[in-house]
């Protein structure tokens, strides 16, 4: 589809010319993630940096029937922020910022742009930081992490995002700006909506506001094992796995070498 010069002008108005582009060098740049699939172009990116600008935007999509297509770091191996049908891409680049550190709770309120190694980095000057250790964590962002549930080799010992988010701030294709979750480790009322965003891949809003509960950053270790055999390496993770301490990563590496991280 194409965008219409209303829409054009009202994207303009609200975020500045320079927050809104239809030039092909952006349009070919969010055509595509780090999948094989087709890559298809958005009419215009834009740049929001709050929750109210989203808002404005799904608000006057919804009316116009405009599909919007939320995008993080563009790291996905799934193609899920392909924007198929065209129309808005909301590249969430500019909303980065680590709005607070609960230090005390073990807590961090961050926005959905800053990246998982950035996040991490500036964590461990607390000495606490968040595990699920995505593969691409140098490009993934929270937000992105949180529309698909990622997790990593840090996964069997911590659990993936889901196990982390404790309260969003989404904004619904409506307009509407809600809250859910709670920053508690405990909550047994009410429906769990946290968890149905998480790994909703963007379908059913947009997050701009996530409240994650974190670890306290354990002293790195690392060894490595050699084994004659891979059927020894093998039973030599399943003991590991069977009789602890659970290792926070665990790979198998050819030729039969175990590498265990207690981190």
């Amino acid at each position: 589809m194409n965008i219409a010069l209303e829409t054009l002008d009202f994207l303009i108005n609200l975020l500045g010319p320079d927050r809104v582009s239809t030039r092909q060098a952006d349009l070919d740049a969010h055509s595509q993630d780090e999948c094989f699939h087709t890559p298809h172009p958005p009419d215009v990116v834009v740049w929001p940096e709050n929750a109210q600008e989203i808002s404005a935007i799904l608000k006057h999509a919804n009316e116009k029937r405009i599909p919007v297509t939320p995008w993080s770091g563009g790291s996905s191996l799934e193609g899920n922020p392909i924007p198929v049908q065209g129309g808005i891409l909301l590249a969430l680049y500019k909303m980065n910022q680590i709005t607070e550190v609960l230090e005390a709770d073990l807590q961090v309120v961050v926005q959905p742009g800053i990246v998982y190694d950035q996040l991490n980095k500036k964590l461990a000057r607390y000495g606490l930081f968040f595990p699920p250790a995505p593969a691409s964590g140098d490009v993934a962002t929270i937000g992105g992490m949180v529309a698909n549930n990622s997790s990593g080799m840090h996964a069997v010992k911590y659990g993936a995002t889901k196990d982390y988010v404790l309260q969003l701030e989404v904004v619904l294709p409506t307009g509407e700006i809600v809250r859910m979750g709670r920053p508690v480790i405990k909550s047994s009322s009410g429906y769990d909506l946290c968890r149905l965003f998480v790994g909703s891949e963007g379908t059913l809003g947009v997050v701009t506001e996530i409240t994650l509960r974190l670890r306290i950053r354990p002293e790195a270790m690392a060894a490595v094992a050699v084994f004659p055999t891979m059927e020894a390496a093998v039973e030599a993770i399943y003991a590991i796995n069977r009789y602890g301490p659970t290792p926070a990563a665990l790979e198998l590496m050819d030729p039969a070498i175990v590498c265990i991280v207690n981190q």
